[in-house]
């Protein structure tokens, strides 16, 4: 049976994309990519807590235990909030806590606001490039912040348990970028899975210097079982590396460079039966068109071409895989 499936993936999902917050301002959506990093860390916090649960190796207490899932009990009624994540910038003494300048501060009260120093939210590397907070720090940071909702008033055992779960959280992100000159193309992928059965699909997200993409669903999307009145439970990448091989820039009026995605794919299907059925053997290539920031191959960009992807079948073609 062949299983090569190509087709041209529309972006309709974007990380929230805004006005970042400039000195002495304050913005509810940030629009950097550490703004976004602590966001898409809000919206799905609460697997990343069941990560550190359901790990061995995160090694929290029993009330580290009872403090994450009083967190988790209460993140419902904390997303519901109009403005859960305020970033502000441009006022040091506000985000001064006995004498520390504080990354983030809140109140002591389920609901109240995380207000996020903009201005600490990204540090500048030794080679001078910008570095932006990553996904696994604003985890912890989000912990310690809502722990306080609980609470929680001991800075130095919550950032303990922060430190935990954002260790639990990196050992589920592979993280990569497009090497030295191109730092700020850059991908995240994250396992959810806590066990060998795949329940939930793997994140993939991709980022330029401007806008996140979660191309996760519509990756999804483009899945089909191949065994009759199945459904798809989730899918597993891993291996993902760019095929720098197969990378090239087209010197036509849009100057697009185009940079494939490699990695590898097992996906799962729930049968008739109720059993789920591991689909394994696949490799999946995502094409990436970037465009050249002010004529800069150093400053690449989103272009408006969608990705392409393609899933291929290595046993039927095993010429293909790597």
């Amino acid at each position: 049976m062949n299983f090569i499936l190509r087709f041209v993936l529309t972006v309709a999902f974007v990380l929230s994309v805004g006005v970042q917050a400039k000195a002495g301002g304050v913005s509810d959506g940030g629009g950097g990519r550490a703004e976004q990093n602590i966001s898409f860390a809000f919206m799905h916090l609460n697997r990343f807590i069941e990560l550190c649960l359901q790990s061995e190796t995160c090694k929290i207490t029993a009330a580290e235990k009872n403090i994450l899932q009083s967190i988790q009990k209460s993140l419902a009624s904390e997303q519901k909030n109009t403005h859960p994540l305020v970033f502000k910038s441009g006022d040091s003494s506000f985000f001064r806590i006995d004498g520390d300048l504080k990354v983030a501060k809140t109140d002591f009260k389920i609901g109240s606001p995380v207000y996020f120093n903009v201005d600490m939210l990204y540090i500048k590397a030794a080679d001078g490039k910008i570095v932006a907070m990553d996904i696994a720090e604003a985890v912890g940071i989000l912990i310690h912040e809502l722990a306080h909702h609980q609470g929680e008033r001991d800075h130095s055992q919550l950032d303990l348990l922060a430190a935990k779960v954002r260790q639990a959280v990196q050992a589920r992100i592979q993280h990569l970028d497009m090497g030295k000159y191109q730092s700020s193309i850059q991908v995240d992928v994250i396992d959810w899975n806590v066990s060998n059965e795949a329940a939930t699909d793997t994140q993939l997200i991709i980022s330029d210097a401007l806008k996140t993409q979660n191309l996760s669903s519509l990756i999804r999307d483009q899945i089909s079982c191949p065994f009759k009145g199945s459904t798809l439970s989730g899918y597993w990448l891993w291996n993902i590396h760019w095929n720098l091989g197969e990378s090239f820039p087209s010197f036509d009026q849009q100057r697009l460079w185009k940079q494939p995605l490699r990695g590898r794919l097992n996906y799962y299907c729930k049968i008739s039966s109720g059993e789920t059925v591991e689909v394994a053997g696949n490799d999946m290539e995502i094409s990436i068109y970037f465009s050249e920031a002010k004529d800069d191959l150093k400053n690449l960009e989103f272009s408006s071409k969608a990705p392409e992807v393609e899933v291929i079948d290595c046993l039927q073609n095993p010429g293909r895989c790597h």
